[in-house]
């Protein structure tokens, strides 16, 4: 039987993501600070789009408390968050009527500092 592509993160479960999803002896926080510097540098390089990303990320973070909570997580990923809270930052306009851009003003420059940062920079 052939398997199913994924559609999104929540097609993946807590057990998977707590067995699958890792390089042998690396934690569950490892991972993801690994695979939110993969989206950061796509997302940064044009390869990914805002959407796609801010989707990934959002329930990859659900998936993640999940494991937080029933005590398989130990260590909160701290790059994972960094990257997460750029995303988030750029899902909501500031201003009433919509005029603002929060992903240029807010994401864009927040990935970019990180990406820096990863690749050596201040």
């Amino acid at each position: 039987m052939m398997a199913m592509p994924l559609q999104s993160a929540t097609d993946v479960s807590n057990s998977d993501l707590a067995t699958l999803s890792r390089a042998p002896g690396e934690d569950i926080a490892a991972f993801l600070d690994r695979f939110a510097a993969r989206i950061a540098r796509a997302y940064h390089a044009g390869d990914l789009p805002y959407a796609i990303g801010d989707s990934i990320l959002g329930d990859l973070r659900g998936l993640l408390e999940g494991l937080w909570m029933d005590g398989i997580a130990h260590r909160w990923p701290a790059l994972f968050q960094q990257v997460h809270d750029a995303f988030e930052a750029g899902a909501y306009h500031r201003r009433a009527d919509g005029s603002d851009d929060p992903v240029a003003t807010y994401t864009d420059p927040a990935i970019a500092a990180i990406v820096a940062r990863l690749d050596g920079g201040t």
